[in-house]
This record gives C-alpha cells, structure tokens and sequence, in this order.
C-alpha cells in the first residue's frame, strides 16, 4: 500500500474547471483560526484547538470539519476531536463544495449549484439558512457564465459576510438576519479589470478580513482563461497581473492600499491557487500571497510567494518557487513557519528567508494547523484495488520555533510518532477528493 497525494476524481477538460482545480476539488486547507480568512486579533500564536487537556475549556465542543467533492454529491464530515466520532454530516446534490467557518460562524458553500448556506453553530452539520448568491443586483453579465460559482465565505461580524465568487465581477454582501429569500446586496468589480484580459473576468479568488483595520483584503487572480496551455503543466503567461484591493467594511468602499493613493496593488506572481493561497501574517502586518505561475516558452516562471505590506502596499517577491511542484495553500504557524501545501509534497518556510525548508514528513494532504504543532487533516492509502482507506489525522510538526520536536535519525525512542488516526472513516464513501480541513468550537 501507499499514500497518494488525493483521490481519484474524473471532470470535463474546460476552462473553468482547469482553471478552479477540477471543480474545486484540489484546494488545501488554511489556518486554524481565522480560518474562512479572518484575523480576529494580531495576537502572535492562535489559540489551541486541538488540546489533549491542557486547560481548553471541557465545556466546549470541538470540531474539525472536512469537506470532499465527487461526481455526484459534495459532503461535510463533523468529526468531534474530543471523541473522534462524527458527530453529523450534511451532503450536497452539488458536485463542489467547501466549509466556510470563522471565529463568528460556520458556513458551507456549494459552488456546484451557487447556494451559501449557514450552519448551526451547536451541530455545525445541520442548516439553519440558505441564500441563493447569483440572485445578485444585475444578474449574469452579457456572455458571462450562468454559474456565479461562490468558492468562500468571510466573516466580518455575526450578522454580515462577504461572499467570493470566482465567475462573477461582483463580490456579494449577505445579511445574516435577514430572510432566505433576500436578495444579496454587490460591490462592483468590474473597474479593476485588466484591458489585456480578454475573458472578461477579474477572476476573485480569495479574501481575508483584518478586524484591527476593518478592512477586507481581496485577491483578484485576474488569470486570461482565453489563453489556456492544457499542454503543459500551467497557463500560458500573459501581461495581465493579480491585484489585492481593500475594502473598507463600515462602507463597502474600496480604499487605497498604497501611499501613492492607488486603489490596490499588483502582484508579479501568475495563476493563484484557491481561496487558501492568501493568509495574514499578524507579526509583520502583511499579507502573503502564493502563485502557481505560467508557461513563458515551455518553462515554469512567476511562481513565488510575494509579502504585501499593509502599511503602504509595498509588495516584495519572498521565495521563488519555479523549481517547484505547484503550489496548492500556505498555512502559517506562526512568525518563522509557514506549511507550504505543494502538489505531493509539504515543506517548511520560514517566511525571513529566500529559500524552502524542509519536507514535512507524513504531512496530511489537505489540512489544518491546531495551534498545538500538529496538522490535521486528511490522508488517502491505495492499494493494487484503488483507494483502500480515507483518515482523519494528526500529525506532529517535525519541528517546533525552538527547534526540532523530535529526532528521527536513530530511529529509537527519539523519533518522531506516526500520525495518529482521529477518524478512520470520515466521509460516507471513499471516493471524491477532499476540499479543505477547518475548525469550529462551541
């Protein structure tokens, strides 16, 4: 047997589905607070989540909260991480579908069939609303997909959430209190479309709100889907460029990033990946940003991780990573580690240095970090039959901000602890292709 870098998963060869990773389905997992892209604080370290008793509150129930997509349904495991059990499932008829959860709510959006729906924060597996998103204020554009497709959710207080949409010019504003029949209010997009981008579409791939600033960052990948390379492993590369703009949450106005007064920055970097390619970086008050790159003559160029300042916009090129696999999330631990999720392979960064650290040894493919130097997350096994085994688990970072956890090279009582399995059968069936890992606590 063997661990395999994600399930088996069949889609049509189209643009949108190249583009948003076969539907969706491929996208690593965020931070484990402020996850869904949120930054309640600039505290330096997020709070335990997973905490084999060490003072986290008993009365409180933890979750981690898994997500797959198939060919015929999408699915939302609860497994309870004080027992292991799955406590609910909820599963969707659409194909594609992601958990949305911040430190405020917990959501679930089905990018299959353009519904975002809330959950009940006691039993984060059961429904409690429902808003239909493309029921925007101007509808489909001309020539533009029916399908607005939401990828994910953000939180800014317990009443209002923003609502990213991949096909869509738009950025969609819910009132939570308000019925299931509301119509979503919009922020228009469309001004910072790139004249050399000949699909029309600014392509929002991701957003994260910063409280102390009140402010919600948004990633435009402004990828030219009308110059694809199936060919190769990347879009071809064209003039346009990404761009991060701020919106100002007390007045949905989009405001300078930069000291120059311009309404957002750009980025050097082509293609990113979805919705867990951006995260805050609280010790030094900026943004990162991955990307996957492009296909300039046959070779792999601008793919890197950038730092985005917020205090005058300055973007900085941080690591190259055109010698690299593709890039899939960045998952920050704290201010020297950053887990880069790439494709069959997981490494350390330290967010200071120009170049990769180590591989993460037994790394969960999609993942969470729990505050407790441990990822969770899923891990697939095959066999000579296919896929054999689906696992929630555990796995100890091999080293800590102080140093290493532990020593392998003995292979005695030093080294370091297999992963431990929280949940053996987390999902209802072993097909399909996890979509993300996050956490949620009541």
């Amino acid at each position: 047997m063997k661990v395999r870098a994600g399930f088996a998963l069949s889609c049509a060869a189209s643009v949108a589905a190249f583009y948003l990773g076969c539907g969706d389905d491929e996208v690593y997992a965020p931070l484990a607070r402020g996850q869904g892209g949120s930054a309640s604080d600039q505290s330096e370290t997020p709070p335990p989540i997973y905490d084999a008793g060490t003072g986290v509150d008993a009365a409180k129930k933890r979750w981690v909260l898994v997500t797959k997509n198939d060919d015929v349904k999408s699915e939302l495991a609860v497994v309870n991480l004080d027992t292991g059990a799955v406590d609910g499932r909820l599963q969707d008829v659409g194909r594609s579908g992601v958990s949305a959860t911040s430190e405020l709510a917990p959501f679930y959006v089905a990018s299959g069939r353009d519904v975002v729906v809330q959950l009940d924060e006691a039993a984060p597996w059961t429904a409690t609303g429902a808003w239909n998103v493309p029921a925007l204020e101007g509808g489909v554009p001309d020539g533009g997909s029916a399908l607005g497709q939401p990828i994910d959710v953000v939180s800014v207080s317990s009443s209002k959430v923003y609502v990213i949409l991949a096909n869509r010019n738009q950025l969609a504003v819910i009132d939570t209190g308000s019925s299931d029949a509301a119509t979503p209010r919009s922020i228009d997009l469309s001004p910072y479309l790139s004249p050399f981008d000949s699909d029309g579409v600014v392509e929002a791939v991701a957003g994260y709100y910063v409280a102390p600033r009140k402010m919600l960052y948004l990633l435009l990948g402004s990828v030219d889907q009308a110059q694809m390379d199936f060919a190769g492993t990347a879009f071809a590369c064209t003039k346009v460029k990404a761009k991060i703009i701020g919106i100002d949450v007390t007045t949905d106005a989009v405001v300078s990033m930069s000291d120059g007064g311009s309404p957002y920055v750009e980025l050097s970097g082509y293609s990113q990946a979805l919705r867990d390619s951006l995260v805050y970086d609280p010790s030094a008050d900026r943004l990162l940003v991955a990307s996957r790159g492009c296909n300039e003559s046959g070779v792999i160029a601008r793919r890197q991780v950038e730092g985005i300042n917020l205090a005058n916009g300055e973007v900085s090129s941080l690591v190259m990573l055109n010698d690299q696999p593709v890039p899939r999330a960045l998952v920050r631990i704290d201010a020297f580690r950053v887990a880069i999720a790439f494709e069959g392979a997981t490494r350390m960064w330290n967010p200071s240095l120009p170049v990769l650290g180590e591989l993460i040894a037994g790394a969960p493919e999609v993942f969470a970090y729990d505050g407790e130097e441990h990822l969770v997350g899923i891990r697939a096994t095959t066999g000579d039959a296919g896929v054999v085994a689906v696992e929630l688990v555990r796995t100890l970072l091999p080293f800590s901000d102080a140093g290493p956890t532990a020593d392998a090279s003995d292979g005695g009582a030093n080294a370091a602890p297999a992963s431990v399995v929280i949940q053996s059968a987390p999902f209802s069936s072993l097909s399909g292709t996890a979509s993300r890992v996050q956490f949620w606590s009541r």
